[in-house]
């Protein structure tokens, strides 16, 4: 998670640099997430990370001598406070790039917001849907849900797991995984594999990671 945000904060002041404030003090670099609430698991190791991010590149003297100001929003997990926090910054703060939110549906919530001010949006979210389709001003960080279920499968074949049911909140991100793995061949996983709508492997999963399902009175 550190490496990817260092990378967010150093993309966002060098295009920020690249573009028109050459000769800023500072760097304004807005960030909503859900310090609290919920989604705090995310939101809060996010939020120190990115101020160590900022103070680590600060006292190296900033990028070409212009330091970074970040701007954190507690959105608490709240797409309505997303949205409010997300014109503030625009409109009141003048950020350069919002980094965040925390979850799928804030940040589907304020896509189209960030789009028409012209203003980049570094997601930290998975859903396909913040990426696809395709925005000229909003990326995100995280794997694709597509690539979750990927894993989740390979591990059933390597198993032998033909039949699973499927659980799932009701948040955009857990609707985007669902539908996902309904995309499958209804055909068992051993039969056909790899799956037929991915087009890569996706990344490996460190080996420490326990295996799923956790016993056997899970398999058919």
């Amino acid at each position: 998670m550190k490496r990817s945000f260092a990378t967010v904060i150093m993309l966002a002041a060098s295009l920020a640099l690249s573009v028109s404030i050459a000769c800023a003090e500072t760097i304004k670099v807005g960030a909503i997430l859900a310090v609290t609430g919920p989604a705090s698991f995310l939101g809060a190791p996010e939020a120190r990370t990115l101020e160590m991010l900022a103070e680590e590149l600060n006292a190296k003297g900033g990028v070409n001598g212009n330091k970074i100001e970040l701007v954190i929003k507690d959105s608490g997990g709240n797409p309505e406070k997303a949205i409010s926090f997300a014109k503030q910054l625009i409109e009141e703060e003048k950020v350069f790039a919002i980094i965040g939110p925390s979850t799928s549906g804030e940040t589907l919530k304020i896509k189209q917001i960030c789009e028409d001010a012209k203003t980049l949006l570094l997601s930290c979210a998975a859903a396909e849907q913040i990426v696809e389709p395709v925005a000229k001003y909003v990326f995100k960080t995280p794997q694709k849900d597509s690539h979750v279920v990927h894993a989740i499968f390979e591990n059933m074949k390597a198993n032998k797991i033909s039949k699973v049911a499927v659980l799932a909140s009701n948040t955009d991100s857990a609707k985007q995984a669902r539908a996902s793995s309904r995309n499958r061949p209804r055909r068992p996983a051993s039969i056909f594999w790899p799956p037929r709508f991915m087009t890569a492997r996706p990344p490996t999963f460190p080996p420490s990671w326990p295996s799923w399902p956790p016993t056997k009175r899970f398999r058919r």
